[in-house]
């Protein structure tokens, strides 16, 4: 019996119509928990589930409004056309956005006092997959708790309670005017940092929106800012989401060379890194006289992910800062402009972060706290802890400071979101305001370096079965004394060891590696919660780089024989 569909940000699966031959007579949660795909009857069923319990608990009226928005990997519209159909089943007023980035969601609800939304979508995963995530009338995604309560409804729901439904709830079309809310907002000097008129004059800006939910939107509210010139790429709505493009080519790398784009590697394909070298070398004169920048601004196929990148003319290489590097230069621009209301605030980052970003935001003055994987817990903090907050980060390109929205009934409101738009132009914004009083070339040292950056690498295992690692569990006892065993070995006995519970995130192994009370490293073992697979992660100091990456690949060769299916 599962008791749990959601994985680290919403549910995720491939896809697959519930008339296909190998799922054709299954419930939509045997092809969910057997097979392992979503189908449209899924999407109808769980969107009509949770609009049901908000009906029954009290949390809304019959006709409350709940907004529903999608990215364009579902270009046919089988499987978001269920999901409007589920609420209006339900008896909810479907507010349909379209194709909209996933940010847009809470903060159109926000405006319009809606009870909930949903975000069709799977994110940075491949166009053969979708999924769905769901926000609550706070603006906050659904945690663990809210995860079991909803699975256990949709267990006691079969799908042929509500297939013969009336769709009794009314729909209403809200794309652009939810576009206008969130241009307005994104507009806004309170959360766009832009303090002066021509603080973007000298940068000419490459938009990626990954095939996805950002196309146009971005690449306009960009122009509106001023930036010298914009140039869209990889902005079909076909259904190509994340293809060559994305933040997803991006993750695991600083930098870029040109021999990366050559004959089949990685970024041969890739429009967004192809332009920059382009636009870069065409200006590159310009660019080290200080006259000009060419960037590029990356972000993933539902806009709630962004990662930097910067053509580095002294080195021939574009310079990659995931969300650990543009998370840290918004922190450098609150402390200098505004150093008494952000001294001892907090710094949020996720354990799958540089290690360094901990060390080097409290040496700014922030108070860091480390949360489990998954932008909802750093909302969790940003909501509970408000007025010490100042920023929320994911290495994965989720960064999160405080917004302002002016809603409906004309009052304005402090909120917090998962938006790349947001972090992408406080990012810009910093970096023009704080980095630019010294010569070219020390510009792109410091972009390059905010913080001495530490090592960190993944090791993934393909294919496993997640349910053999778990809190308790025989592999989950014998996995933590060989990661003991095999750490003391590298460290020669010099260190300390420490196995850390996680209320956050209880199934991760994660062992705290200390050196005299000081922080060295970690090492933590998770399912992941979005793809098929199981990551051994490391993270410590450069000069640990091999003991770090030895310990990785012995753990990882170690879970291979007992995970893989």
């Amino acid at each position: 019996m599962i008791n749990r569909l959601q994985g680290t940000d919403g549910v995720r699966r491939d896809v697959r119509l519930s008339a296909a031959p190998d799922i054709k007579g299954m419930t939509p949660l045997e092809a969910f928990v057997e097979k392992g795909f979503i189908t449209e009857e899924f999407m109808e069923l769980y969107t009509f589930c949770h609009v049901t319990d908000l009906i029954e608990s009290g949390e809304m009226k019959i006709g409350g409004n709940i907004i529903i928005g999608w990215d364009p990997r579902d270009p046919e519209g089988k499987f978001t056309s269920a999901a409007v159909s589920g609420i209006r089943k339900a008896g909810g007023k479907a507010v349909v956005l379209g194709i909209t980035p996933t940010p847009v969601i809470p903060i159109y609800m926000l405006y319009k006092g809606a009870k909930s939304g949903f975000m069709i979508t799977a994110s940075h995963n491949p166009k053969g997959q979708n999924g769905i995530k769901i926000f609550k009338s706070t603006g906050l995604k659904f945690f663990p708790e809210d995860d079991i309560r909803l699975t256990k409804k949709f267990r006691e729901t079969g799908y042929d309670t509500i297939k013969k439904l009336s769709l009794t709830g009314n729909i209403e079309y809200a794309h652009d005017d939810a576009v206008r809310v969130f241009t307005e907002f994104s507009l806004d000097s309170r959360n766009s940092w832009v303090r002066e008129a021509g603080i973007f004059s000298k940068n000419i800006l490459i938009v990626d929106p990954a095939n996805g939910s950002f196309s146009g939107i971005a690449a306009d509210i960009f122009k509106r800012l001023g930036f010298k010139e914009i140039i869209e790429v990889s902005y079909y709505l076909n259904g190509d989401v994340n293809l060559n493009c994305g933040v997803v080519t991006l993750e695991g790398i600083s930098s870029i060379s040109p021999d990366m784009i050559r004959g089949g590697e990685r970024f041969e394909k890739n429009k967004a890194i192809n332009k920059i070298f382009e636009v870069g070398r065409e200006k590159r004169g310009e660019i080290k006289n200080g006259e000009v920048k060419v960037s590029g601004a990356i972000f993933d196929a539902d806009g709630d992910r962004f990662y930097r990148v910067d053509y580095d003319p002294f080195n021939d290489t574009i310079i990659v800062l995931s969300g650990d590097e543009t998370a840290f230069l918004q922190g450098m621009y609150l402390m200098e402009m505004y150093p008494e209301k952000y001294k001892g605030s907090l710094y949020v980052n996720t354990v799958e972060s540089d290690i360094n970003t901990v060390i080097a935001a409290e040496r700014l003055g922030f108070k860091a706290v480390v949360t489990g994987v998954g932008d909802k817990w750093l909302l969790r903090e940003a909501m509970q802890l408000a007025d010490k907050f100042a920023i929320g980060s994911e290495e994965s390109g989720h960064n999160i400071t405080k917004g302002y929205l002016k809603i409906k009934d004309g009052r304005t409101i402090s909120l917090f979101a998962g938006n790349g738009l947001k972090s992408a132009v406080n990012t810009f914004a910093a970096s023009e305001s704080i980095l630019t009083k010294s010569d070219a070339k020390s510009y792109f040292q410091k972009l390059h370096s905010p913080f001495e950056r530490g090592f960190k690498k993944a090791f993934y295992i393909y294919e496993t079965d997640k349910s053999r690692l778990s809190k308790g569990t025989d592999l989950w006892k014998k996995l933590e004394g060989f990661i003991k065993n095999i750490c003391m070995e590298q460290f020669e006995n010099s260190v300390e060891l420490s196995m850390k519970e996680r209320g956050d995130e209880p199934d991760m192994l994660y062992l705290a590696i200390y050196d005299k009370s000081i922080l060295r490293g970690c090492i933590f073992v998770r399912n992941s919660g979005t793809e098929d697979k199981t990551g051994i992660n490391v993270r410590g100091s450069i000069n640990d780089t091999d003991k770090l990456i030895y310990i990785g690949e012995k753990v990882k060769n170690y879970l291979i024989p007992e995970m893989k299916r």
